[in-house]
C-alpha cells in the first residue's frame, strides 16, 4: 500500500463531502494544505516545544466553531498486531489536537478514530481475524465516552483500492446518522446525491474514489454482495477453472471443512469463508473482498490438482 496516495485519495474525498462551514478537513504528509497534526496530553506549552505531544496522525476533521475534532484517520502501511495496539493507545488518551502554527487545541470529545491498512492475502494469514478481535476488544472493554472517543473502527482490505472503498463506506455510514453520527449541519445536510462517491465526476485530487452513483442503492449494490449472488459466481468461476464444486475448494466458501487435525479451516482460514474471513454487512459482503478470495480458491486448487499430478 502507497500510505500517502491512500491518504490522498481519502482526503480529496473527505473535502468533497459538503460539510457545514464550521467543518475543516486537515491533512499530514500530502496536498499543499499539509500540516503536523499533533496530538497531546494536557497543553501545549509555549518555550517546551512538542513536550506533551504524544501522537501525529494523517487526517482530521475539526470543528473550528466548536473546536473539537470530529474525526481522525491514520494510515499505516505495515501493520501488525503490536504495533497497532501501539498506534491505538495514544491516540484513545489524547486530549487534543493543537496545531503547529498555533497554541489553540481542538478538544477530543465524541471522536470517531478510524485506522486505515491493508492486510495480507497470504493463505493461512490470522491478521484479518486479529485485528478483527482487537476492534472488538476496543470497542467493548474499553470506556471509550471517558476518553472522548464514540467509536474505534479498523479499516481494512486486501488491495489498496478495496481498503480506500471499505473507509469511503465506514465513514459514508456514520455521516448518514444515528445516534452521534458524525453528520453536517442540518442546514446543509448532504442528499444521498450529494454523499461522498456520488459525484459523476471525481475529483482529480482522488485517485480512487467511488464513482458515478446517483443513489446510495447504486452504491451499495455496486460495493456488496449478495450470498445468492456470491454461489452463482464461485459456482461459474469453478467450473470455469476445471475445479470439481464437491472439492474442497469447492465447497469451503460456504459450507464447514476440515483439515487434517479435525478442524473447521482451509489452507485460507476458518471455514465456511463466508462470515469468518470474509466479513458480512446485513448479510451481504464486500464484493471485491469475495471475488478476491475466490481467486485465491483457484490459485490453492490449481496447486493441489498439479501436486496430485507430479
Amino acid at each position: 500500500m502507497n500510505q500517502a496516495r491512500v491518504i490522498e485519495a481519502l482526503c480529496g474525498w473527505l473535502n468533497e463531502i459538503k460539510w457545514s462551514g464550521s467543518l475543516r478537513v486537515r491533512c499530514d504528509h500530502v496536498t499543499d494544505a499539509r500540516e503536523t497534526l499533533g496530538l497531546y496530553l494536557g497543553s501545549k506549552v509555549q518555550g517546551q516545544g512538542r513536550t506533551n505531544q504524544i501522537a501525529q496522525v494523517d487526517i482530521l476533521v475539526c470543528n473550528e466553531q466548536e473546536r473539537t475534532v470530529e474525526l481522525i484517520i491514520e494510515v499505516d502501511p505495515n501493520p501488525n498486531p503490536k504495533k497497532l495496539l501501539g498506534d491505538v493507545l495514544p491516540v484513545l488518551i489524547a486530549d487534543n489536537y493543537t496545531p503547529s502554527n498555533n497554541y489553540s487545541p481542538y478538544r477530543i470529545g465524541r471522536t470517531l478514530v478510524v485506522f486505515v491498512t491493508t492486510l495480507s492475502g497470504k493463505a493461512g494469514s490470522q491478521k484479518a481475524s486479529q485485528f478483527q478481535r482487537i476492534e472488538e476488544a476496543v470497542n467493548s472493554k474499553l470506556d471509550l465516552e471517558r476518553l472522548g472517543v464514540r467509536g474505534v473502527r479498523l479499516c481494512y482490505g486486501r488491495t489498496e483500492r478495496e481498503t480506500i472503498e471499505r473507509c469511503q463506506e465506514i465513514i459514508s455510514r456514520e455521516i448518514k446518522g444515528g445516534p452521534g453520527g458524525l453528520e453536517p449541519h442540518a442546514e446543509e445536510r448532504a442528499t444521498p446525491e450529494d454523499l461522498p462517491g456520488k459525484n459523476p465526476e471525481p475529483s482529480p485530487r482522488s485517485s480512487t474514489p467511488i464513482q458515478g452513483r446517483s443513489s446510495e442503492e447504486g452504491t451499495m449494490e455496486r460495493l456488496y454482495i449478495s450470498k445468492g449472488e456470491a454461489e452463482a459466481i464461485l459456482q461459474q468461476r469453478m467450473n470455469e477453472a476445471g475445479i470439481p464444486l464437491q472439492s474442497i475448494t469447492g465447497r469451503c466458501m460456504f459450507e464447514p471443512t476440515q483439515d487434517s487435525r479435525g478442524g473447521k479451516n482451509c489452507k485460507l482460514g476458518r471455514t465456511p469463508l463466508w462470515g469468518n474471513e470474509i466479513r458480512l454487512s446485513k448479510g451481504k459482503a464486500l464484493r471485491s473482498e469475495f471475488m478476491d478470495m475466490v481467486e485465491r480458491l483457484v490459485e490453492s486448487g490449481h496447486k493441489f490438482q498439479k501436486a496430485g499430478r507430479a
